[in-house]
């Protein structure tokens, strides 16, 4: 295995590890009530979690494939990158986007 591809993978798992701590942080912030905040804030990292467990982990049975794999995760890290934007975060937002894209669109060149 090449090392930009090792440096992609390990990239590729910072991103997704970032992608919940967006959608945990979106979900904690702003004008709801306290126990509302806790369902958004664990709720939709779960959800993810769950959905790229079923479309987009790499030993998935049910795995997508190119392009709808690609379609699927510019998704799901648009749905953190507007999270980010609406709590107020626009430079963490834009970080994540320019990297995001990057990561994904190796992996749809096949790094």
């Amino acid at each position: 295995m090449s090392l930009l591809k090792i440096l992609h993978h390990a990239l590729a798992f910072m991103l997704e590890l970032a992608l919940l701590a967006a959608l945990s942080y979106w979900g904690f912030h702003g004008d709801k009530k306290s126990p509302e905040k806790y369902l958004w804030g664990l709720g939709l990292p779960i959800l993810a979690i769950a959905l790229w467990w079923v479309w987009a982990a790499p030993k998935s049975s049910y795995r997508l494939e190119q392009p709808f794999l690609m379609i699927f995760k510019f998704a799901l890290f648009g749905i953190a990158i507007f999270g980010l934007y609406r709590s107020g975060q626009m430079g963490l937002a834009l970080l994540l986007a320019a990297l995001a894209t990057v990561s994904i669109l190796m992996e749809y060149a096949g790094y």
